[in-house]
């Protein structure tokens, strides 16, 4: 389980989001939220920063092992919440391709609403800050 990279570019910084099956767990972990809860957080644009700082931080683990959840909230400072959240949650999305066997994406019923990002309900109409 583990998508191809979203590139997020924000001047001649470069961060690479994945998410692989130890970025997942360790994102469980540090939310205490099954991966199924967070995608219809996620996809309903009711996660809190918290989330959406533990989402950037599990994104880029796999490049940056040492990485705190504070140096991703700072990414997010740098490239913006909106195209920071963006990357990660496109990455997110990606970990659990539609078919997949085994793949949770069927599961968590989410599929399109999070590839769309965060900040947009699933209708299309654009939900409150996060």
């Amino acid at each position: 389980m583990s998508g191809p990279a979203v590139v997020l570019r924000a001047g001649e910084q470069v961060w690479r989001f994945r998410f692989g099956n130890n970025a997942l767990a360790e994102l469980e972990g540090m939310l205490g939220l099954s991966l199924p809860q967070l995608g219809k957080r996620l996809a309903a644009g009711e996660a809190g920063f918290r989330e959406l700082r533990a989402l950037v931080w599990a994104g880029l683990l796999h490049e940056q092992p040492d990485i705190t959840l504070r140096q991703a909230g700072e990414v997010m400072d740098a490239a913006g919440l909106e195209a920071a959240v963006d990357a990660a949650v496109r990455a997110f999305t990606a970990a659990f391709p539609p078919g997949e066997k085994g793949g949770k994406a069927g599961a968590m019923g989410e599929g399109k609403a999070l590839a769309a990002g965060t900040g947009t309900a699933s209708s299309g109409t654009p939900a409150g800050p996060a």
